[in-house]
């Protein structure tokens, strides 16, 4: 191969990988956007959690649905006698929306509602080491260095985000703290429960099938009972915005981030998100948050890096393949 042709391939490669990088980081970028917007929905309008969980998995779900579609690859899956004739698959879609879909969002919009977007998405960050210990249950195994390490540094940020170093006062609200913890523990069923389904049919036609599903069983069963909210046309951006951006697009971009660089690679990037909502809850919102708080938050956001295969040497191997020519 001439020396041309290899100069042309490296950079073929390096914008793929800019590419995916940035759909991964704006990904992240647009679910950070959503918590926000879920903050200013229940603190300026008093929307109901569940109220959100509704409009959202319904309109994102069907959204998302209509793209699979209109995609040959996705409209086979999802048309396919295997995908929804099997009483297995159709156990696990249900699950992944009550336990994986339902009940996460239900915690996290609790967590936003009892602390704030950027602490709600930062605590929701603790989920890869419950997943972690997880697996180290089911597969019978001790926890390797660097699990034993991420857990330490969970454990470490938590204390620091709840109590300022000082055991006699809590900073955050019991409330705040509690429904944070119960949000990064349902990202273990967010996670196992969709793994098997999502390997032989993909991720696009199973969640848009949860989401839908999800949001239809929740809208006919709670919806008649809440007092809809009255918005103006600021509210009507932010829930337009959290459903748009802050779901269907964050989706799609992650997806396709994960397709370009890996799923690894992908999940790191799209950890910007912990930034996005503490600068929307800044910015927007007017959150204040203390020293201490940005410590914890760097605590916890060494998991990601601990987690997976992110050693120094990887780390400038995806910094020079941006810049690769």
């Amino acid at each position: 191969m001439s020396e041309t042709s290899v100069a042309a391939s490296g950079n073929v490669a390096g914008r793929k990988f800019l590419r995916g990088a940035l759909f991964a980081m704006l990904g992240g970028v647009c679910w950070g956007f959503s918590g926000a917007c879920g903050q200013f929905l229940m603190s300026t309008y008093g929307v109901d959690p569940v109220w959100i969980m509704a409009v959202r998995l319904t309109i994102a779900g069907t959204v998302i649905l209509i793209a699979c579609l209109v995609m040959p690859s996705q409209r086979k899956v999802l048309l396919s006698r295997d995908f929804l004739c099997s009483w297995r698959n159709v156990r696990d879609i249900v699950a992944f929306g009550a336990l994986g879909l339902a009940l996460l969002q239900f915690c996290y919009l609790m967590a936003i509602d009892n602390s704030n977007a950027g602490t709600a998405t930062v605590l929701s960050y603790i989920g890869p080491v419950f997943v972690v210990l997880y697996g180290c249950l089911r597969e019978k195994r001790a926890p390797r260095k660097n699990e034993v390490l991420a857990l330490g540094c969970v454990l470490i940020g938590a204390f620091i985000i709840a109590t300022h170093g000082n055991p006699a006062n809590m900073v955050i609200t019991p409330a705040g703290l509690a429904w944070g913890l119960l949000c990064a523990l349902c990202m273990v069923f967010y996670t196992v429960i969709p793994e098997r389904i999502m390997k032989s049919f993909g991720s696009m036609p199973v969640t848009s099938v949860s989401m839908l599903l999800t949001g239809a069983v929740l809208s006919v069963a709670f919806l008649p009972r809440i007092a809809w909210p009255e918005f103006d046309l600021l509210g009507v951006l932010a829930i337009g915005g959290m459903v748009v951006f802050g779901t269907i697009f964050a989706f799609m971009l992650y997806l396709e981030g994960v397709s370009l660089i890996g799923a690894a690679r992908a999940s790191m990037l799209s950890s910007v998100e912990t930034i996005s909502a503490a600068g929307f809850a800044v910015l927007w919102l007017g959150t204040t948050f203390a020293p201490f708080d940005l410590v914890g938050f760097t605590f916890i956001m060494c998991t990601v890096f601990l987690l997976t295969d992110f050693s120094p040497r990887n780390v400038f191997s995806i910094i020079s393949r941006v810049f690769e020519r």
